[in-house]
């Protein structure tokens, strides 16, 4: 995608036509600046370090599409050695297209300074908060979530990716109740067959014990 980089703060860019234009803040909250909307939607992560950048919401300037757009800094890239694991979650972004139960990806570019992926915007938060407003699941609730999370999970392993970080704040809820999995920055491609991971990876009190 074409990208313009106005200044370190600032950024313009181009999507299926339309221009968007998202600034990078600081701090919590919502900003308005004549052209987009953006908002700071990052959720605290846990686990061992990796590449997460913040996330903003954008909003296409003349559709009023909204998406995530997550933000991730060369300099840290660089500095974790976390290249190649951005490369590949752009990868399975643009794979998972081909499940409704998978976040999608709507644009992706760099800048000198960053890397910049664009999301479909899941407005309802993720699973952990539904649970908290909502208590526990009942027997068909919890039936139905299942289902489309093993739908997404097998759409995924059906293409040799294990996604390796599963959580309730990876699952995402649509204003539809629908679910979808997301954040694929510790995924691994080429699983097929018999292959095995034998890596540490994902987040305590969620990793598989083996």
């Amino acid at each position: 995608m074409p990208a313009q980089e106005r200044d370190a703060e600032e950024t313009v860019w181009m999507t299926k036509g339309h221009v968007i234009h998202a600034k990078q803040e600081g701090g919590q909250g919502s900003q308005e600046d004549g052209r987009c909307r953006t908002k700071n939607i990052d959720t605290p992560r846990t686990g061992p370090p990796r590449s997460f950048g913040k996330v903003l919401l954008a909003e296409d300037t003349l559709t009023r599409k909204e998406f995530a757009v997550k933000i991730i800094g060369k300099r840290a890239l660089l500095a974790g050695g976390d290249r190649l694991d951005v490369m590949v979650e752009r990868r399975v972004l643009q794979l998972a297209s081909g499940s409704p139960f998978l976040v999608h990806s709507a644009f992706a570019f760099q800048t000198k300074i960053s890397v910049f992926f664009g999301m479909e915007y899941m407005s309802c938060g993720d699973f952990s908060q539904l649970l908290e407003r909502n208590g526990p699941l009942d027997i068909a609730s919890a039936r139905f979530y299942t289902a489309e999370l093993v739908c997404g999970i097998q759409f995924l392993h059906s293409r040799g990716v294990i996604h390796r970080d599963l959580k309730p704040e990876n699952i995402l809820v649509a204003e539809t109740g629908h679910i979808k999995i997301t954040d694929y920055g510790l995924a691994l491609e080429n699983m097929h067959g018999e292959q095995t991971a034998t890596g540490f990876a994902g987040t305590i009190g969620y990793m598989a014990p083996e």
